[in-house]
């Protein structure tokens, strides 16, 4: 493609062919418009069937125009390519939209399987006891394992007095650990 400098048309080159043999054509147009053309996922009829939805005559996820992210199957929705060619930022937002619709389906039942923590009964230590310590050494990634040698510091911790339990963590301080 090049711009013609006295009209500021554009001039497309392309190889055409007619009837076998190749031929150069050129053709000069007002407007151009480069797009790659998408079709549907190469696996998209096998994942169709393992969750029990329809496809569209394109092989994509068959949806309703007003209920852009609902399959055919009540409580599986799609979004992104999947349901249709689209670039990132609309796969975003429908994906945002197919995570909500996904919550209003189990939203009830959030925080059901959530069990509280139980914790051995504290006690009294009496004074003629041996103190028992554990240590939790949090390698923090690389924030502390990048600065300090963590086995090191594990092996330092079993060798004090009163350390029962020695332990390397990965995020100590996060609710999970």
């Amino acid at each position: 493609m090049e711009e013609d400098p006295e009209t500021k048309d554009i001039l497309i080159q392309y190889e055409s062919s007619d009837g076998g043999h190749s031929v150069n054509k050129e053709e000069r147009v007002d407007l151009a418009i480069l797009s790659i053309g998408m079709s549907a996922l190469p696996d998209a009829q096998r994942l169709a069937e393992a969750s029990g939805i329809e496809l569209d005559p394109h092989q994509f996820c068959f949806t309703r125009d007003f209920q852009p992210v609902e399959t055919s199957r009540s409580g599986v929705f799609a979004c992104g390519a999947f349901t249709e060619p689209k670039d990132i930022p609309d796969s975003v937002i429908q994906a945002s939209g197919a995570a909500a619709k996904a919550l209003s389906v189990i939203g009830e039942a959030r925080g059901t399987l959530v069990r509280k923590k139980e914790y051995p009964p504290e006690r009294e230590i009496l004074s003629d006891e041996e103190p028992r310590i554990g240590a939790f050494i949090c390698s923090c990634g690389t924030n502390i394992a990048g600065t300090v040698d963590v086995k090191e510091v594990v092996e330092f911790a079993k060798s004090l007095p009163g350390v029962v339990h020695v332990e390397n963590t990965i995020y100590t301080c996060s609710a999970d650990s």
